[in-house]
C-alpha cells in the first residue's frame, strides 16, 4: 500500500474537531471523543472508514487538513476491495458455525438468531477494516497527526502479511460479484434501529430474517488464496477483539478508538449524542459475538495460520470451551474491547432514560448551520 498524499487546498474551519457546546454533555466527557480528536479533521477520520469507490483507477479523496488534501492511493483502494471481499468469505464461514451451533440459553447467554439487518451490522466491521487499513498506509507521525491513532506492532506486521496475501490475489477481483456496500451513514445511529430499542437485539424474540442470502447459504472453503487471506483476516479481527492493556487501559483498543470514529456524524461534522450512539455500539457488539463464536468452537480447522486452529469436533466439551471463552472476554467488567462496549452501552442507555429522546436538531461545529432530520440548513440561507 503506497503512503497516502497530503495534497494543498483550502480547509473548511468546520471540518476541524473545534470546541463545540455539546462536548460539555455528560456522553461526551464520558467518552472523551473531542479530546481524542482535538484539532484532527473530523471529515478525515468518518471518511477513513468509508467503503471503497466503484470508480477504480483513481485515488480516494478521505478530507483536507491544515490546508492539504488526504488521499488514499489508487492501488490501496483496489487493495480494499479484493481485503472486502475475504471479509465476505470470513463472514458466510462465521455464519456457517452459527447456523450449525446448538441453541440454549445455559449454551450461550443470549442465543443467536438471525439479524434483520445482518448486511448492515457487517458493513460495521467492514468500515473498521478500511479504516485500519487506509490509516496503516500512513507514515506513524501522519497517524499521529490525523488521526491520534496507533497500530500495535502485532497488529501491524499482521496486516502487512494480509496485504501481502491480497496482492497476490488482484486477476481474481473481477471474478467476484459487485455489490453495493451499505454506506448509511444512520446505518448504526437511529435511534428506531432495529437491533436496539427499548431492548437489545439478543433480547427481541421477534427479531427478522435478512432477505439476502449472502451470508445464509451453504458455505464451501474457497480455493487456498482466498482461504489463507479470509483465515488471516479473521485472526486480525480476532487480535482486536481480544485485545488486552496491561493496565486495563482499553483506549489502546483498535476496537474502541472506532467507536469514537463511529461517533462522528458525517452530514454535521459533530458528535452523535448517547442516544444515536447505541444502535452502532449494538451493532459492534453482534459482530463480536458472532466472531467469538467462530474463535471458541469454529465448524471448520484453521489450517493456513501459522498455529493450526481445531475445529469444534476436537474439544471434549463444547459447552466448557465456550464458556471459557465468555467469561475471559464477554461479560461485563472484563478488562477487553468486549467488556468496554458493554459499559459505554449502558452509559449510553442510562442517558436516555434519563434525559428521554432529544429533538432531531443538530448544530454544526462552526455554529454557521444545522440538520433537522435528514436536511442541511446553512445560516447564511436565511
Amino acid at each position: 500500500m503506497e503512503t497516502p498524499e497530503l495534497h494543498m487546498g483550502s480547509s473548511p474551519r468546520s471540518r476541524a474537531g473545534v470546541i463545540n457546546p455539546n462536548e460539555t454533555t455528560p456522553w461526551l466527557r464520558h467518552t472523551r471523543w473531542p479530546d481524542l480528536f482535538r484539532n484532527r479533521s473530523l471529515e478525515v477520520i468518518s471518511t477513513t472508514a468509508h467503503h471503497p469507490d466503484f470508480v477504480q483507477g483513481q485515488d480516494y479523496l478521505l478530507g483536507k487538513w491544515k490546508g492539504s488534501s488526504v488521499e488514499s492511493s489508487a492501488e490501496a483502494e483496489a487493495q480494499l476491495r479484493i481485503l472486502l471481499q475475504g471479509v465476505d468469505i470470513m463472514f458466510n464461514r462465521v455464519m456457517a458455525t452459527m447456523a450449525r451451533t446448538y441453541s440454549r440459553n445455559d449454551f450461550w447467554p443470549h442465543p443467536f438468531r438471525a439479524v434483520l439487518c445482518l448486511k448492515r451490522y457487517i458493513s460495521v466491521w467492514k468500515r473498521l477494516i478500511c479504516f485500519v487499513f487506509r490509516v496503516l498506509g500512513f507514515k506513524e507521525r501522519q497517524r499521529q497527526q490525523l488521526y491520534n491513532f496507533k497500530l500495535g506492532l502485532k497488529e501491524e506486521k499482521m496486516m502487512h502479511y494480509i496485504l501481502f496475501l491480497a496482492s497476490q490475489l488482484p486477476s481474481r477481483e473481477q471474478g467476484h460479484s459487485r455489490r453495493q456496500p451499505v454506506e448509511d451513514d444512520e446505518l448504526s445511529h437511529a435511534s428506531s434501529d432495529e437491533s436496539d430499542g427499548e431492548t437489545d437485539f439478543e433480547e427481541d424474540a421477534s427479531i427478522g430474517i435478512d432477505d439476502s442470502s449472502q451470508y445464509q447459504s451453504e458455505f464451501l472453503l474457497p480455493s487456498r488464496p482466498w482461504l489463507e487471506l479470509s483465515e488471516a483476516l479473521f485472526q486480525l479481527s480476532m487480535m482486536f477483539w481480544t485485545h488486552q492493556d496491561p493496565a486495563g487501559d482499553m483506549s489502546s483498543s483498535v476496537i474502541i478508538y472506532y467507536t469514537a470514529a463511529m461517533g462522528i456524524q458525517r452530514r454535521s461534522m459533530s458528535y452523535y449524542p448517547a442516544h444515536n450512539s447505541t444502535g452502532g455500539l449494538a451493532a459492534l457488539m453482534w459482530v463480536g459475538r458472532a466472531l467469538f463464536l467462530e474463535y471458541a468452537l469454529p465448524l471448520y480447522s484453521y489450517t493456513t495460520l501459522a498455529y493450526h486452529w481445531p475445529s469444534r469436533d476436537q474439544y471434549h466439551s463444547q459447552p466448557e470451551r465456550l464458556e471459557a471463552i465468555r467469561q475471559r472476554y464477554l461479560v461485563r467488567g472484563c478488562y477487553t474491547p468486549f467488556g468496554e462496549l458493554i459499559e459505554l452501552k449502558a452509559f449510553a442507555k442510562s442517558i436516555v432514560r434519563q434525559e428521554g429522546m432529544p429533538g432531531n436538531l443538530s448544530w454544526a461545529p462552526d455554529g454557521r448551520s444545522f440538520v433537522v432530520g435528514n436536511d442541511k440548513v446553512k445560516l447564511s440561507d436565511f
